[in-house]
């Protein structure tokens, strides 16, 4: 399914309470999914904790990210060099800014946009 939407460049996830990441964890990708996407929201995904872990990413579009109220996602996969283009990730919710997991400390710094 992702390899069939290779062009998409908005992607809003909204009120899917039983969703848990982005790919089914039996879903097997070898290719940079999403390569144009440059507009990402996540809004009201109580279950949600995945996003696309540990499968090829490409974030080189990647400008606008905005995450509300999905309080099990605990790790954004952006940092300088991935995500280069990347303006900030609006948070909405400061304790839930605070708690975030970065490999990279001072991207949490760089993408703080309230």
């Amino acid at each position: 399914m992702l390899q069939q939407m290779s062009n998409l460049k908005d992607l809003r996830v909204v009120r899917c309470r039983g969703v848990k990441g982005m790919i089914p964890e039996d879903e097997k990708v070898e290719y940079e999914a999403l390569p144009k996407l440059s507009c990402l929201y996540l809004i009201d995904l109580p279950e949600f904790v995945n996003l696309f872990e540990g499968f090829p990413m490409c974030w080189q579009s990647l400008d606008e990210v905005g995450i509300k109220n999905t309080p099990k996602l605990r790790k954004l996969p952006y940092d300088t060099n991935s995500a280069p283009n990347l303006k900030g990730v609006r948070g909405f919710n400061k304790e839930w800014w605070d708690a975030l997991e970065w490999d990279n400390p001072a991207a949490k710094l760089q993408f703080l946009k309230w």
